[in-house]
């Protein structure tokens, strides 16, 4: 999309957690060190209904989108190469479709800094969502506090506090009212706009959001 210009009024959000104050900041700002990796974890509870599946643009676009854009905003890099394998190990009404119910995939940043997503249709301790910043001089990690995560067998680990959650919007419902209010207050001209789109995406050229390779060939690049 050449010459792509965004509304100066755009507000971005994401359906993802809102994160533990200065999480953003320690990543950009330089206390991790040198990264040396991402991992993401992306499992809904349950299995969307065929009705949904047969329009919602498979689950790279639809489950994953959201990872993808939250490592490109956490690191300010854009994603260089993409290897991605799905498979269907459980709900065969994904293959009727071209889909899949279980991903992995393995995002090449533009300094060479690997992210990893992992993502699956179901799992039956509730909707999980983790991330997981690995650097030379710490690393950090966010939603680890859920029943919705997979269960230690160590005797001594703490017994999570949180959940389990049954879908997305009990995961992220704070966070989705949140962004719903932010978005009121920005266009009735209450407050500044506190996530307008980066820099680079109101420039030409290939890093505007629409051009974005994952955007474009995470779908495509499926491997069975």
């Amino acid at each position: 999309m050449q010459g792509w210009q965004p509304d100066p009024d755009c507000l971005l959000a994401s359906p993802r957690p809102r994160l533990p104050a200065g999480f953003y900041q320690q990543i950009r700002g330089g206390s991790l060190g040198t990264l040396y990796s991402i991992r993401i974890t992306a499992h809904d509870a349950e299995p969307a209904p065929e009705e949904f599946i047969a329009s919602s643009d498979r689950t790279y676009r639809d489950l994953h989108i959201h990872d993808f854009d939250l490592a490109r905003w956490l690191t300010g890099l854009e994603v260089e190469q993409v290897y991605a394998v799905g498979s269907v190990r459980g709900f065969d009404r994904y293959a009727k479709y071209d889909d899949v119910d279980n991903t992995v995939i393995l995002m090449n940043m533009s300094d060479d800094l690997p992210v990893t997503i992992t993502g699956t249709r179901h799992n039956p301790r509730g909707h999980d969502f983790r991330m997981e910043v690995f650097g030379s001089e710490d690393s950090l990690s966010v939603g680890q506090n859920s029943l919705s995560q997979p269960r230690s067998v160590e005797p001594d680990t703490p017994l999570p506090t949180k959940g389990p959650y049954r879908d997305f919007i009990e995961r992220f419902g704070k966070s989705l009212r949140q962004e719903t209010m932010a978005f009121i207050e920005v266009m009735s001209g209450e407050r500044e706009n506190p996530s307008p789109p980066p820099r680079r995406w109101r420039l030409s050229g290939s890093r505007s959001p629409a051009r974005c390779p994952v955007r474009r060939g995470g779908a495509s690049g499926l491997r069975r």
